[in-house]
């Protein structure tokens, strides 16, 4: 829990982005005294420059799995095989 400290935040919701729909910005002590307008300019104008390119989800490779799995399979049946031979 903090006691004694405040910070001045801006919320910028539907940035007009088309990454972000809504930010949180923490101001510096340094700039709290500056005009409202200039602050929320220069919020803008990060959100809209933050990100370059196109926005595609990334494929997950399921062959290492998959992989895995047989050859967890394989090692336990080669395990059970011995196991039922030595018995």
């Amino acid at each position: 829990m903090l006691k004694g400290c405040q910070k001045k935040i801006i919320f910028l919701k539907n940035t007009g982005s088309s990454v972000f729909d809504e930010a949180y910005l923490v101001i510096k002590p340094d700039y709290e005294e500056r005009e409202d307008f200039d602050i929320v300019s220069e919020a803008t104008r990060i959100i809209n420059n933050s990100f370059v390119g196109d926005v595609k989800p990334k494929k997950r490779r399921r062959l290492g799995s998959i992989f895995l799995f047989c050859a967890g399979i394989i090692f336990g049946a080669i395990i059970a095989t011995s196991i039922a031979l030595v018995l």
